[in-house]
Parts: C-alpha cells; structure tokens; sequence
C-alpha cells in the first residue's frame, strides 16, 4: 500500500474494510468449466465458469435488456448485486445512468427465487489514485499547497494532500467471496428459472441487505 515514506509526509490516514462471505447456496465445483467471456474490445477469452441454481435470489429483467440478480451470503444479511447492461450497451453506459434513485429502484423491483446463475470464477487486484477523481468532485483546494487549510492538524502553512491510493483485491469462488479495500492519504508538505449468464463486462456489489449500504463496487471487464 506505502512502499516509501518521503521526508515530506507529515501524516498518512488509512481506512480498511475487509468482506469474506459464503454462498448462501453454494456452487458445486464439478460444475465449473472453462468457457468464453467475450471483452469489450470483441476479442474472446476462456474462463472458468461457475452455475448453479441459487435458491432465494434476487432478479429482474429492466428495461433495454439489462439483467440485475443479487447472490445471498450466508444468514442472507449480505448480498453480491451483479448487473448486466443490455445488448447493446456496455459497463461505461451502465454507469453513466447510475445514480442513487436509479439503484433503489433496481433492488426494490428484485423478485426473490430460484435463478439460475453463470458467472466467472475470478481473482482481481486493483490499485490506483484517486486524486483526480477528488478534484473533479470539488475537493480541488484540498491538494493545493498554501490553499489547503489542515490548520487543526498540523502547524505547517503548505501542508495539502498529496496522494489518495486505494487498493482493492477481490475473489469470487465456488463457496463465496473475499473482498478487501484500503484507502490511504498522504498529507506532505509541498513535494435458473429465470438466468443470469455473466459472459461479458457487468457491474458487481456488494452490499448489506437491511440498510441498503454498498460496501463495494466496481466493473468486471475481465475476470482473467
């Protein structure tokens, strides 16, 4: 997560969540085979595929073609929310209509089951910055030295942000899912029935079924 500590950096904030839940009904792995998953570029490629008929599932077709179904954890208290866009869309269309009155709709029109799910089995890592992002959300005076105000932290006039890093690692099997993020800042001074078959890019979360609260999401654009 910090490989180096520069002499410039006053203060690093983390944050870790961490997430390992079992299927409710589990895939049985004698079932799993290699299969094509096609990318968004047209190419294809083989991955091991997972299906199962999953008993007290979520589903529901929307309208242009995309499928939602939600994949229950455990004591069902947790659930992985997959999403897949409609024929003719892709995951960036996906999310651009994505906002929050649009999920709660999605979920609150689940219809619980037996679905009959085909999914990759995947193992991912992710790391990368978020500076930008922050920027472009308003929080652009919060990395700028002399302008950013720490003021009730630290003494230093020039102290600003200089680095959010998340790193994200996420793996889904037969018997469930392992999902970890962390998050750091660097503050420096200036320096069946019905189916759902996921053989393309979707939209995955995770997410706590009473409140509603997503504890992670993110685009499968390729499960290798």
């Amino acid at each position: 997560m910090i490989d180096a500590i520069s002499p410039l950096d006053i203060l690093f904030l983390i944050n870790a969540v961490y997430f390992k839940g079992d299927w409710t009904t589990q895939f049985k792995k004698g079932s799993t085979q290699q299969a094509p998953f096609y990318l968004e570029d047209g190419s294809t490629v083989s991955v091991p595929m997972m299906s199962g008929d999953i008993e007290d599932a979520g589903f529901v077709w929307l309208e242009g073609g995309r499928t939602v179904a939600e994949l229950p954890y455990g004591g069902q208290a947790f659930g992985m929310v997959v999403v897949l866009p409609g024929p003719q869309e892709t995951v960036d269309d996906l999310l651009t209509t994505l906002d929050d009155g649009g999920w709660a709709s999605w979920m609150d029109a689940l219809h619980l089951g037996e679905v009959m799910v085909r999914m990759p089995k995947f193992e991912l890592e992710w790391d990368g910055l978020f500076n930008d992002p922050l920027k472009a959300m308003g929080m652009e005076r919060a990395f700028q030295p002399f302008q950013a105000d720490f003021s009730r932290m630290t003494p230093a006039t020039d102290a600003h942000i200089s680095a959010v890093r998340q790193k994200t690692y996420m793996r889904v099997d037969e018997e469930g899912t392992e999902a970890a993020a962390v998050t750091s800042v660097t503050v420096g001074v200036t320096s069946a029935g019905p189916g759902i078959t996921l053989d393309r890019p979707y939209l995955l979360a995770i997410r706590e079924r009473l409140s509603g609260t997503i504890l992670f999401i993110g685009a499968v654009r390729d499960p290798r």
